[in-house]
């Protein structure tokens, strides 16, 4: 009986463990559709949770990045169709003025969306999807609101990686700066240390004139 009950015990435990390393992986496979009439990657968004996103689109190949109010990203992605697939890497800085790097994966759904009334139509194109951390790709909302096109792009993301990232990183850029409005970005390493995207939320820079702009 003391034997059965040992043997229980240890099943349990196994099981326990199983789902503790596996049970909180959210990776999402998607099949892309067609992107909508009049629709392009390459633009300027802005989220309310995560701030401006510009995107730069090169056939496939799609990059960006974002900037909130103490954290600065990048995006790198191929797209297909509606669907895009990206890796992010972003900088967090926390209230000591130390920057820390994070990492994973998402996807965004192009969508468009008429926001019109019966009498008068008002389509508003979106980046609707998910992101998570390291190899996941979903888990947590991110949508983001176009820009008319011809908004102009702004950012630039210095290359400041923290020091004990810069060695993890694969895809290191030489540079001392890129712009989402150039044709190539970077991707970052799998090192999930600080804060999240999702950690500190709101948008950076003075966007309230811009976004009302959009209605």
């Amino acid at each position: 009986m003391k034997k059965k009950a040992i043997q229980l015990s240890v099943w349990v435990a196994l099981v326990i463990l199983a789902a503790a390393c596996g049970g909180s992986e959210v990776y999402k496979r998607l099949s892309a559709g067609s992107m909508p009439e009049m629709g392009a990657w390459d633009g300027v968004y802005y989220s309310e949770a995560y701030g401006r996103m510009e995107l730069t689109e090169n056939g496939t190949n799609v990059v960006g990045l974002y900037e909130g109010e103490r954290y600065k990203g990048k995006i790198e992605g191929i797209a297909e169709g509606d669907l895009l697939n990206f890796k992010w890497t972003q900088w967090n800085e926390d209230l000591n003025g130390k920057t820390r790097e994070t990492t994973g994966h998402g996807y965004f759904r192009y969508t468009v969306v008429d926001e019109g009334t019966p009498e008068k139509s008002r389509l508003v194109h979106w980046a609707k999807g998910e992101w998570g951390y390291l190899e996941d790709n979903a888990g947590h909302a991110w949508e983001a609101v176009k820009f008319p096109d011809g908004t102009k792009k702004v950012l630039t993301l210095e290359d400041k990686a923290p020091e004990e990232a810069q060695s993890k990183d694969p895809f290191a850029s030489s540079g001392s700066s890129s712009s989402s409005s150039s044709s190539s970005s970077d991707s970052g390493s799998s090192d999930s240390s600080g804060g999240g995207m999702d950690s500190l939320g709101g948008g950076g820079g003075n966007l309230d004139e811009d976004v009302n702009d959009l209605f």
